[in-house]
């Protein structure tokens, strides 16, 4: 059965971290005398995954991986939690010891969260617990796995842009500016990124706010709309050029996305039109809905394979001025 976009939303909704009374409570009765097996059996599930993507480490699925941007096979697993995840997930789900968990009333799902204030990651919410199987995605001195009560280390949910932008900066080792230039993604993609190598880059990471705020009636795109620190950006001269030549001719063969330079109002007019697009009839909008995530993700594919950066030059200049960040490492970013 084809995705709605009321399944969206419910599954951006779902992949926040819960924590309740009951959860605390079975947790507390079931968790610590399992903690060992349940680890031990996931560890099982990591070497597998990890077996596997040794085998792959050039295919094709891999290239589609390294296309968003944050992953490389040679990095392998830096930057690899949302893939980990997804493998070890069902594998998971068919062991007996977690299916007497579910069936006990444990809270068992794919949770996206910031971690430590340093990195998004994705993991699995057991009870009031968090079982990480790509827990070395973010730094290879961490372990592989890592099971551990929630009040026990440091997270935040997602919840809005700007705090978004503040992490990316850090995990992707970037420098971000708002999207003043593709207006019809704003809502989807609010930043470009210019990474560490010097690229500028439309930054399509996930889209769990965009459904959140498609909800909640745009209140997180509205925000940002107002909050100076983001807006106030202005992205270097030599990247606007660049940004202009390349895909300035409007012409969808070159670039899928209207390029049109705006300003905080002409994307509140952007948020207007899909907050009345959201009134469509169902099917309307979950078509609607499915065609914009594909060009956005097509444009961001085709901005990064542009490879766009000024001469050597420039860069440096840029990158002692701090508009655009330093050497060549940082982050998980290509």
């Amino acid at each position: 059965m084809t995705p709605t976009v009321t399944d969206w939303v419910r599954q951006a909704q779902n992949s926040r971290i819960k924590v309740d009374s009951r959860q605390t409570r079975l947790s507390r009765q079931w968790l610590p005398f399992v903690r060992a097996e349940l680890l031990e059996r996931a560890q099982a599930v990591r070497r597998s995954v990890d077996g596997e993507f040794a085998k792959t480490a050039s295919s094709a699925g891999q290239k589609q991986m390294a296309a968003y941007g944050e992953t490389a096979p040679h990095l392998y697993p830096i930057g690899y939690c949302h893939w980990i995840t997804d493998c070890a997930l069902p594998r998971l789900e068919a062991d007996p010891l977690v299916q007497r968990l579910r069936q006990a009333g444990l809270a068992w799902r794919k949770v996206y969260f910031i971690l430590q204030g340093r990195g998004f990651q994705n993991a699995i919410q057991c009870g009031d617990w968090l079982l990480d199987v790509a827990e070395n995605a973010l730094d290879l001195r961490d372990a592989p796995v890592d099971l551990s009560p929630l009040d026990s280390f440091e997270w935040e949910n997602l919840d809005g842009w700007a705090r978004y932008a503040e992490i990316a900066e850090i995990y992707y080792g970037a420098r971000l500016y708002p999207n003043l230039y593709f207006p019809l993604a704003f809502p989807l993609a609010p930043f470009l990124a210019i990474r560490s190598n010097g690229r500028i880059d439309l930054l399509y990471q996930q889209d769990n706010l965009f459904f959140l705020d498609l909800a909640e009636n745009w209140r997180r795109a509205r925000q940002l709309l107002t909050d100076s620190r983001w807006l106030d950006r202005r992205l270097p001269a030599d990247y606007e050029r660049l940004l202009e030549k390349q895909c300035g001719q409007n012409d969808i063969r070159v670039f899928p996305l209207e390029y049109r330079k705006s300003t905080p109002a002409d994307l509140s007019r952007t948020i207007d039109e899909w907050r009345q697009a959201a009134a469509l009839p169902p099917e309307q909008l979950t078509a609607t809905v499915n065609a914009f995530r594909q060009v956005t993700q097509i444009a961001s594919e085709k901005l990064r394979q542009a490879d766009l950066r000024p001469g050597a030059d420039r860069l440096k200049a840029l990158q002692e001025s701090g508009e655009v960040p330093g050497g060549t490492g940082g982050g998980v970013g290509l």
